[in-house]
């Protein structure tokens, strides 16, 4: 069976579709992944270099009342054509659209050859151009059961959201943190601004690390035999320091530095944080005295980014949530403020629902609290494994696996 899965314009759309493509070419299947000329499209295309990609011009829907929307129609119409032509080359049976209005042209498209079509939606808030696309559909796909309201009830197949073969193999912590030069010790918080712009939130966390490095990490409450042996030391110091003075003031000396050292020791988390390419040097800049803070503009291994940290801290866009899920890492979720719909605070409550995150608004976050948020996670071990155990449950392990089956399913 030859599948096109119309998936470009952002990674919420591109991964899952990636993840659906590795499944249906594993069962024998062909496979067209349909993307966008833009940056993160052509690196996933060289990335994932064995699966067939064809570009079209992303398109965007401006406000029904904007004097652009003819020009959009324009765009459309030409689009639509483009896609026919596509779709008559490669011989296409299936039509998958992964969401968003690059989906919409392939999809109707295919409609109108009378192809088989489908739509996947990921988050808890379809977008506009799913709910549009959904009439000319056999089925809608559905990552979240929140979702499914929006829809024809005989249409929807709830089967989650799908994630890549490279993040379903566990890694080994250590392996992972020594990836990215991240001392083994401590705690880690991957650090996630999204495509779509993080200025504030990048400032608010180099703000709080460096706050954090200069407090304390918390002590362990002494053991009898710590108790016993401090006694011990501060008696040798007493009689050394009534026999010889001098001598005495500089062991003294020496031992309340290692003393301090000790107890001032490295931060007691680290950071790995991606950025994204436009604001990558102003946050290697602000970040660069801190100790055990990592900088990247682009990550092609996310895998072993998650295992290498014991929490996130990003935006809550559909794809980010479902891969958090699956590998069971807790995180402090800030909405995207600006998202169509603000779809991705619906996504981020599903989450805190389950007890697997923190919620935080942008608008009403600070470094004050980032502090308070990050030193709870990294100071309650079991708070922490209950946000993972949480998470977890969250996940469709199998939802590639679901979604191929409905579509190659087609009479």
């Amino acid at each position: 069976m030859n599948v096109l899965i119309a998936c470009g314009g952002t990674g919420g759309h591109l991964f899952p579709g990636i993840a659906v493509a590795e499944v249906l070419e594993k069962q024998g299947h062909q496979v067209l992944l349909l993307i966008s000329e833009k940056k993160v499209d052509a690196q996933a295309s060289q990335k994932y270099g064995i699966l067939k990609f064809k570009t079209v011009p992303a398109i965007a829907k401006p406000a029904t009342l904007s004097p652009k929307m003819i020009p959009f129609l324009l765009r459309l119409r030409q689009s639509i054509r483009q896609c026919k032509t596509i779709l008559t080359e490669h011989q296409i049976d299936v039509v998958l659209g992964m969401g968003g209005f690059t989906s919409l042209p392939p999809v109707y498209a295919g409609k109108r050859m009378k192809l088989a079509t489908y739509i996947h939606d990921s988050n808890a808030l379809p977008g506009k151009a799913n709910r549009l696309t959904s009439r000319w559909c056999r089925n809608v796909l559905l990552g979240l059961q929140a979702a499914s309201p929006y829809f024809k009830a005989k249409k929807v197949v709830i089967t989650g959201t799908p994630v890549r073969q490279e993040l379903r193999a566990p890694l080994r912590q250590d392996r992972s943190r020594a990836l990215f030069k991240l001392p083994s010790d401590g705690k880690a918080v991957l650090i996630m601004g999204g495509s779509q712009g993080a200025q504030k939130l990048n400032t608010l966390v180099v703000e709080a690390a460096k706050a954090l490095g200069q407090i304390d990490p918390p002590t362990k409450p002494k053991s009898l035999a710590d108790d016993v042996a401090e006694r011990k030391t501060k008696a040798v110091e007493a009689a050394q320091s009534m026999t010889a003075p001098t001598e005495a003031s500089s062991t003294s000396a020496q031992q309340r530095a290692t003393t301090a050292k000790k107890k001032s020791g490295p931060p007691k988390v680290r950071f790995l944080h991606i950025t994204g390419e436009a604001d990558y040097q102003r946050v290697k800049e602000l970040s660069k005295d801190i100790e055990g803070y990592h900088v990247l503009s682009f990550c092609d291994n996310m895998a072993a980014a998650y295992a290498a940290c014991d929490f996130a801290l990003c935006r809550a866009g559909a794809s980010s949530i479902t891969e958090l899920c699956h590998v069971g890492l807790p995180s402090i979720l800030v909405p995207y403020p600006y998202a169509a719909d603000d779809h991705q605070t619906f996504n981020a409550k599903v989450v805190e629902d389950a007890g697997a995150c923190i919620l935080r608004q942008e608008a009403d976050l600070d470094s004050q609290t980032l502090i308070r948020d990050i030193t709870k996670l990294i100071s309650d071990d079991n708070a922490l494994a209950h946000m993972s155990e949480q998470s977890k449950s969250l996940d469709v392990s199998d939802a590639a696996e679901q979604i191929c089956k409905v579509v190659t399913s087609t009479n």
